[in-house]
This record gives C-alpha cells, structure tokens and sequence, in this order.
C-alpha cells in the first residue's frame, strides 16, 4: 500500500474523526469549567496536570485503536483485541501516553512545542502497538524507523509545528475556540509523520 493510499484508507480518516470528536469533547467541558479555575487556583493545577493530558491520551487512543491496522500499511492483521487481552496491555499503553504527556512538557523547550509532544506520544503508542503484534505473528521486529523514515519523520515535526503556528496561532493561555482549533490542527498534521514511521514498521511483515 503506498503512502498516498495510506491517506486516504476510510478506516484512518474515521480514526481522525474520532480525535477530533473525543478531543472536542473534553476541549468543551474545559472551556464551560474555565470561570471556576479562576477561584480555585488548585483546579486549575488539576486541569493542566491531570485533565487535559488525560484528554489528550483518550484522544489519542481513539485514533490508534480505530486506524490499526493502517498506520502499518496493513490491511489485515491480527485483532486490536487479541493485541490487548493479554493481563496489564492496556493498561500498560495508557500508562505509557499518560507519563510522555505528563514528563515531556518539563523538558526544556518542549512546553512550548505541543505538537512535538502529541508526535512522539503516537510514536511510542505505534511502537509499543507493532512490538505486541510482532509477538503475537511470533516474529522478531525492530522498532528503528530507519535513517530515511527518521529524517522525514524530524522535518515534518517541524513544518508541521510551523504550519500550526500559521493557521491557528495560539493567543495566550485562556481556552478559546481558537485555542482548540490549534488542538485539533496539531493532532491533524501531526498524521504524515505517524504514517511514515508505521509504514517503515510494517514492511518487515511483508
């Protein structure tokens, strides 16, 4: 399946959708609590801390769970639920996206780049995701995207980051609409880069 295929594959623009759609919903029950941040400065703490990155790993997953298996260039492979019915997977994988969204904000820089952020959380989903289906195929993969696949994954993070920044600047702190339309823009583009690295995975099933 090539890359142009892999775009426009029903089951990846439904798993889209449903980013968007989670994340609107968590987005608008943010914006409708927002005054009472302003009098109690420790559910703000809350909102930013725990709220909206757990938003932000639901949304994600909705996507994963949804797309698999086309991010691999696959169009069939073993069941998203026999990749997760084994004890603590589950868990494991929104563990693993809630600690990435927790810990990668507090590097240097990095706060500043929500996009980056987004990327390498659907990176290490993508990777965890394709080593369990390695091991249900009773196959040994490797999750290095290859030098090629690695270069285009680092330049699409940054135009993709620039191509935000230029449709939908964020303004500020507060939570507007158009704050949220940066939310869904940096979820959107963010699509390519996840593409190319589950691409580069899938081919050593081929």
């Amino acid at each position: 399946m090539s890359f142009v295929d892999l775009l426009f594959q029903p089951r990846l623009l439904l798993a889209l959708l449903a980013f968007v759609l989670v994340s609107s919903l968590f987005a608008l029950a943010e914006l409708r609590l927002e005054p009472h941040y302003h009098q109690h400065p420790a559910s703000a703490w809350i909102a930013d801390h725990i709220f909206i990155p757990l938003a932000e790993v639901l949304a994600l997953l909705a996507f994963l769970l949804l797309a698999y298996p086309v991010p691999y260039g696959l169009t069939t492979a073993p069941g998203m639920l026999e990749l997760l019915s084994a004890d603590g997977r589950i868990t494991d994988l929104i563990n693993l996206l809630f600690l990435l969204s927790l810990l990668l904000p507090l590097l240097p820089g990095l706060g500043q780049l929500p996009g980056v952020v987004l990327l390498v959380q659907a990176l290490a989903a993508t990777a965890l995701l394709f080593h369990w289906l390695g091991q249900r195929l009773q196959l040994e993969v490797s999750l290095a995207p290859g030098w090629l696949a690695l270069g285009l994954i680092l330049i699409w993070a940054w135009v993709g980051q620039r191509l935000v920044r230029r449709l939908a600047p964020m303004q500020g702190e507060a939570l507007t609409p158009g704050r949220i339309l940066h939310w869904h823009l940096t979820g959107a583009v963010q699509l390519p880069a996840i593409l190319i690295y589950g691409q580069s995975l899938g081919r050593q099933l081929g």
